[in-house]
């Protein structure tokens, strides 16, 4: 074991992390497409909040770190629709990158539209997302993070 320092602690056992967090996205977007493809470019706002915990595997020491940032980020959609199916795919993208640290969140979906009218369409969804972070000497921190499965949704769009 290497020691480990977390959270100006220093670990000298090995340690498992605990990570809990919440991950809020907002968007500002301007419609470039919308036709049977569709294209959205514009600005996206990462909330995380949460805790990061520290523990050695033998119990006896713990840190814990909490964490409320909003990262500011690039934000790129584009979407083909399948005419007369209700089918369609998408593919979104978010990302920065500052000085030698990033965050990217990528996904891609496949959906069927089972209403689609002028008041609103309604679908089903299955995707995989992938969020990751480099974090290089932030607040004397290095760590790469990163977040991925699939999804299945529901959708409302009106």
């Amino acid at each position: 074991m290497v020691a480990f320092e977390f959270g100006k602690f220093l670990f000298t056992q090995d340690v498992n992390l605990d990570i809990d967090l919440t991950s809020t996205d907002m968007v500002l977007y301007y419609e470039v497409l919308d036709n049977v493809i569709s294209a959205d470019i514009g600005i996206a706002a990462k909330l995380l909040d949460g805790d990061i915990v520290a523990k050695e595997v033998n119990g006896l020491n713990k840190k814990t770190v909490s964490i409320k940032e909003t990262i500011p980020m690039a934000y790129l959609s584009t979407k083909a629709k399948l005419p007369l199916t209700g089918l369609s795919v998408k593919a979104d993208v978010a990302g920065v990158s500052y000085n030698g640290s990033s965050l990217s969140d990528v996904q891609a979906e496949i959906m069927y539209n089972f209403v689609d009218n002028l008041a609103v369409d309604i679908g089903i969804k299955a995707g995989y997302r992938q969020i990751t972070a480099t974090l290089e000497d932030i607040e004397n921190t290095d760590a790469d993070i990163e977040f991925k499965g699939p999804y299945l949704g529901l959708e409302m769009h009106f």
